[in-house]
């Protein structure tokens, strides 16, 4: 027994000159089975290895073939990573990745490196990798060096978030509902920078651009995450919009919101979002989305109420942020953003006043009723002005203590922060007139101007102005009102100084310095000048007539259309050389915003809008 004890001892020694020595061992990670693992992160935190007394694995998907090798491995923690070895003075680095010990398939960049000699950095990219899926790295030495010389160092680095810091925040679209966007901070590392509200938690960077002054900003976290986020006015800065200071009032999978508000259009906003306890695995996760904050009456449910006074008692308003209510009460077919507001009638008749900003062309129309499409009498959609332009409704047949709602929108579609008006209710009408009819008509030498109507109370004088831009108004005659007359009255005031294109309006004031403006009146002096000079009356009911100059004798053809451009009536008549007038039955047509145009053999004329009621 003792003899096969001393044969087995000796076996474990071979003989060099006579002298019996130990093999020498090999490293724990010599084959791929005992691979050492390695924890990715976003620094490089290398980690010791040799190949010193290393063996050959010669397995199907070995690099080197007849090398001697190590064996590495790690859990992707994202679908990209990279593998650094860095080999001492003597050591020549041949690295490649599988993904499976024994197996030859290797991931996207896992094929076998060697672009560097000794000392150098050999780099593996790896791609397309399946988070918790375990991959394996094989290093060895060009020239086989398995002695003290054969040290290096490796590392496994995670790619960082493109959103890792606020320069390079991700660019955020606002809508009218959260259309979520996907967010993480799973590789994210602490901005610690001043504005920061972590202070040195990993966090991650989202932008926008402000259009509107009034936005919100929502992050709902996923399971694991308990979002903070917070507002900055800059990148690096401490200032802060108002509403972006740093919230967290919910805890894992809750939602923090910003009601950001004073915002300068144009201008970028960053917003920071973390995770209150630090994580960055890939519970990480959250959605985030950037909401137009529509004003509070964006629709007719929330119309904000108005009180009828017998003086113009202005109330603010803006259609900034407001979305498209939509529907067939919608003035603009629900085609612009609009607001809403209301009021209950103390009279059978009321007037409603809107007046636009400077770059606000407003439209308005009443309704009796939200959702539906019955209008009070006078309350058809109007739009008898332009830009800083004063919108009237005359509504009457009203019942004492009902509500009635008024839609406002810009014709242009304006959502901006030049989106402003000012609007009020009045009782009664402060100027009851019933204009049929305001035109203008070339003589020789003078221009003439034409109106007639139908009734009139309390009316003390009817004031007509002239314009070269169709905004600056300055007064050039005036007539006596009748304070009492429900005939038809006809009234002609001439313009002995005409300009050679001008625009004409007429204001009639009552007694109580109340007054009431009519549509504007185009007139040009130059002969050869072919368009619409005036579409009366307007609103209309079953007809209209259209006044147009035409250069010589000859056909034209008048065409309605919808706000849309497609074409409802057509006319055709024969025109005379100068002023023509042509009155157009509307059949059929429903209330609403059309446009005219008359077509000649050169041409189509500017378009000019009229509202039906």
């Amino acid at each position: 027994m003792q003899n096969f004890a001393a044969i087995f001892l000796l076996s474990t020694f071979f003989t060099i000159s006579g002298i019996p020595r130990l093999f020498a061992q090999a490293p724990a990670n010599d084959n791929c089975v005992n691979a050492t693992l390695l924890t990715p992160a976003l620094a490089c935190n290398p980690t010791a290895g040799t190949t010193q007394n290393a063996t050959n694995s010669n397995a199907p998907g070995n690099c080197g073939g007849g090398q001697h090798d190590v064996w590495y491995r790690f859990v992707a923690t994202a679908t990209d990573h990279q593998v650094r070895v860095d080999g001492s003075t003597f050591f020549d680095a041949v690295i490649g990745a599988l993904t499976s010990c024994g197996g030859t398939a290797r991931p996207t960049g896992g094929d076998c490196a060697d672009y560097t000699g000794g000392d150098g950095v050999e780099v593996l990219n790896l791609s397309g990798l399946t988070v918790g899926t375990t991959y394996y790295i094989q290093v060895y030495d060009y020239y086989g060096s398995t002695t003290a010389t054969a040290d290096f160092d490796i590392c496994v680095r995670r790619a960082a978030l493109p959103n890792d810091d606020c320069a390079n925040a991700i660019v955020l679209t606002p809508n009218f509902t959260c259309v979520p966007t996907a967010g993480t901070t799973e590789q994210a590392t602490s901005s610690n920078a001043v504005g920061d509200c972590g202070g040195n938690q990993p966090d991650v960077w989202y932008s926008f651009v402000a259009v509107n002054s009034m936005y919100q900003v929502r992050v709902d976290g996923g399971l694991f995450f308990d979002a903070v986020i917070g507002g900055l006015a800059d990148c690096g800065g401490t200032a802060r919009p108002a509403g972006g200071d740093c919230v967290d009032g919910s805890g894992d999978d809750g939602v923090e919101i910003l009601d950001l508000s004073n915002l300068t259009a144009g201008l970028t906003y960053y917003i920071q979002v973390y995770d209150y306890y630090g994580r960055v695995l890939s519970t990480s996760d959250f959605d985030i989305c950037l909401l137009i904050t529509p004003p509070a009456n964006d629709n007719c449910a929330n119309a904000i109420p108005l009180t009828p006074a017998s003086t113009c008692v202005p109330t603010a308003g803006t259609t900034e942020s407001a979305s498209i209510s939509g529907g067939a009460s919608d003035c603009s077919g629900g085609t612009q953003p609009d607001v809403w507001y209301s009021f209950v009638a103390t009279n059978t008749d009321h007037q409603v006043r809107v007046d636009g900003g400077p770059f606000f062309d407003g439209v308005i129309g009443a309704l009796n009723t939200c959702g539906g499409t019955a209008r009070p009498t006078g309350g058809g959609c109007v739009d008898l002005s332009g830009d800083d332009g004063v919108e009237i409704l005359n509504l009457s047949g009203l019942t004492v203590g009902s509500t009635y709602y008024i839609q406002v929108y810009d014709f242009y579609g304006t959502n901006t922060s030049i989106a402003d008006f000012d609007i009020c209710a009045l009782r009664p009408p402060p100027l009851p007139l019933e204009l049929t009819a305001f035109t203008g008509q070339l003589q020789d030498h003078i221009n003439v101007l034409n109106w007639e109507t139908a009734a009139e109370k309390n009316v003390q004088f009817h004031l007509v102005e002239r314009s070269v831009d169709g905004t600056a108004w300055s007064e050039i005659g005036r007539k006596n009102g009748s304070a009492n007359s429900s005939v038809a009255i006809k009234y002609t005031l001439e313009d002995r100084a005409p300009l050679a294109k001008a625009y004409y309006r007429l204001r009639s004031v009552d007694f109580d310095g109340q007054e009431n403006i009519s549509n504007t009146v185009a007139l040009s002096r130059k002969g050869e000048q072919f368009g619409i000079t005036s579409v009366f009356p307007s609103p209309a009911r079953d007809n209209i007539t259209v006044q147009f100059n035409a250069g010589r004798e000859e056909t034209v053809v008048v065409h309605i259309m919808d706000m849309t451009g497609r074409l409802l009536l057509e006319y055709t008549m024969e025109a005379v050389k100068g002023s023509n007038a042509l009155p157009l039955l509307l059949p059929g047509l429903p209330a609403g915003i059309y446009m005219v145009k008359v077509l000649n053999s050169a041409g189509a004329s500017a378009p000019v809008r009229f509202t039906k009621a």
